[in-house]
């Protein structure tokens, strides 16, 4: 639901909030859940997936690229950029290993984008099989050839994140500034908070991170608080 679309309900219920507000909240707990959420480690696999995906900025078309693990479909980094051809990965490659403890993948799956080829082997390094050439149709095989058994190399699941992505761009008409935490908090409710269809549960739980109460949003915010003062962070206000 749009942030006007929140404010008719509230005004059905004689409530009078402006979408301008209910913005800024958006804006404001984004950012909160997205620092503590990016602390935890997820316990995730060892095939990693990459792709882009073209959004609006102030109705201009950026990329945001973004990886994530196979076994658990946790999303594990992301970033915006202002084209594909000409972007380093190297930075959302770096924040992909840092937010998976360290670990670096056995296998990377891809399109053909030149960005990714560099900053894989200067990231990952030379033990990382980067299978470049995944799409829709890819064949089922694996570094030699044969079966990759559960792991298909086609880009399919990363498909999926990109749906998502793009049903939130929407339903926000488009992303106003390309630093906007939209995208963070559609990062968060995407692992912690939604039920994944594939595997019946959160990417989360899927990693070993569980989110306790009815409300798992409420518990996030609750949690990022305690959070940001236990590690002396200022809370943002926007």
């Amino acid at each position: 639901m749009s942030t006007r679309g929140i404010s008719g309900l509230f005004e059905t219920r004689g409530i009078d909030v402006d979408n301008s507000v209910i913005y800024r909240g958006v804006e404001r707990y984004s950012k909160i859940a997205g620092l503590f959420t990016d602390s935890l480690t997820p316990d995730v696999g060892n095939w990693y997936r990459a792709d882009e995906v073209w959004v609006k900025v102030n109705g201009k078309k950026h990329y945001l690229f973004a990886t994530m693990d196979d076994d658990t479909r946790y999303w594990l980094a992301g970033e915006l950029a202002d084209s594909n051809d000409k972007h380093d990965a190297y930075d959302i490659f770096k924040t992909t290993k840092d937010h998976a403890g360290g670990k670096n993948p056995t296998v990377l799956i891809s399109d053909k984008l030149p960005a990714y080829q560099k900053a894989a082997r200067k990231v990952f390094g030379s033990k990382t099989y980067h299978r470049s050439d995944a799409g829709i149709r890819s064949k089922r095989t694996g570094p030699n050839g044969g079966s990759t058994g559960n792991h298909h190399p086609s880009n399919n699941k990363m498909e999926r994140l990109n749906g998502t992505i793009r049903d939130r761009e929407k339903t926000f008409r488009g992303l106003g500034v390309s630093d906007t935490p939209v995208v963070t908090g559609t990062k968060v409710h995407y692992n912690h908070v939604r039920r994944h269809d594939s595997i019946k549960k959160t990417p989360a739980e899927a990693a070993g991170i569980s989110t306790e109460g009815r409300s798992k949003w409420k518990t996030i915010i609750q949690n990022s608080g305690l959070y940001l003062i236990a590690t002396n962070q200022r809370i943002p206000q926007r």
